[in-house]
């Protein structure tokens, strides 16, 4: 069934985030126990060992189906925004890297369109907004740099929604 859905959507263009390719596998009893809930905990907010009471955990509870707050941050964000930001579907450049002196990036989006660069520099991330190309100043430190179409990116993803930039984008 999973590869009959995702040859259609790939027909259609329709972007899959595909979870079989993460290690996210409920039918480990652990895995099932730390990512996953079937009820609310005790504050109200999809449960977990440290807010049920653990004696429910058990073989056959929880079910696996729904994933935890834990589990939609270590692996759906990073597999949906990795789909959402493929560059073969969005038309945003591949990393660049620093050779030399100082790195000109030209974004693949029409003129005039907004776009954002980030990149390590100093071992901290640094981002720019920018139209048609930039130039980022050559240190040893700057290793790498991707662009993305800010506009599609604010779109798709608010920044101020983001849960940790960083294995999206530097793992």
């Amino acid at each position: 069934i999973f590869e009959i859905s995702y040859n259609v959507c790939r027909k259609n263009n329709v972007k899959v985030a595909d979870l079989y390719n993460s290690s996210l596998d409920t039918n480990i009893q652990e895995l099932r126990w730390k990512y996953s809930f079937d009820d609310l905990g005790s504050d109200n907010l999809p449960g977990n060992m440290g807010t049920v009471s653990s004696e429910k955990f058990s073989d056959s509870y929880p079910t696996g189906t729904h994933p935890n707050f834990l589990a939609v941050e270590e692996f759906y964000v990073p597999a949906v925004t990795e789909a959402l930001l493929d560059k073969n579907n969005t038309g945003f450049t591949a990393w660049g890297f620093v050779e030399g002196g100082q790195l000109k990036v030209h974004a693949k989006t029409d003129s005039g369109v907004l776009v954002l660069a980030l990149y390590v520099d100093r071992g901290l991330l640094s981002a720019s907004v920018f139209t048609g190309s930039i130039t980022v100043p050559y240190r040893e430190e700057i290793t790498k740099i991707k662009v993305f179409n800010w506009d599609r990116l604010q779109t798709l993803i608010p920044l101020n929604n983001y849960i940790d930039i960083d294995p999206f984008f530097f793992s």
